[in-house]
């Protein structure tokens, strides 16, 4: 059961659809807001103003800069919260995690700023559970009126970038 105040959400043998509505609830929630909203100016204060697509690009890039991937324990799914993130920055200049937790604070820092995100799930494989597996953010340019593919776990790919994938499915936040 996700906990607000508890820094890391467990979700024992999770379905998709219960990280997402936990990733909305994180991403939504004031508090977690605040703590990406210090993390946002931090990443943007060499950005240019009102430039769409350089402010989302500075985002996702200073966030890939900070980040380790990390996959979950097996059959479990850990989600952290912002303020999580957060304190491993600040403690340890990066903070550990998989494309779920990355997606989070993507989200989180963009809604902090004025943007509209979205959440997007994949599957890159012919799988026989048909499940999806991975996840990552759009950012709305509303001056170009575009959606933008934001993938922290794409180290070495630029701004923009998906993973090929079978089917894909959105959510709206």
């Amino acid at each position: 059961m996700f906990d607000i105040n508890n820094p890391v959400s467990y979700l024992e043998f999770s379905n998709v659809l219960t990280t997402i509505n936990t990733i909305k609830k994180i991403i939504t929630n004031p508090k977690q807001l605040y703590y990406a909203r210090k993390l946002a100016e931090i990443a943007l204060r060499n950005v240019p103003d009102y430039v769409h697509d350089e402010e989302l690009a500075g985002i996702l890039d200073w966030v890939k800069k900070h980040f380790r991937y990390t996959r979950d324990i097996k059959g479990t799914e850990l989600v952290k919260t912002v303020e999580k993130m957060y304190n491993e920055i600040l403690t340890h200049k990066k903070f550990i995690g998989d494309c779920d937790d990355v997606s989070t604070l993507i989200a989180a820092m963009l809604i902090s700023i004025g943007y509209p995100v979205r959440l997007v799930i994949i599957s890159t494989s012919n799988n026989v559970k048909d499940t999806y597996n991975h996840i990552f953010v759009q950012g709305y340019n509303k001056t170009k009126k575009v959606w933008r593919n934001l993938d922290g776990t794409l180290f070495k790919k630029g701004f923009n970038a998906i993973v090929p994938y079978k089917k894909i499915k959105f959510f709206s936040v």
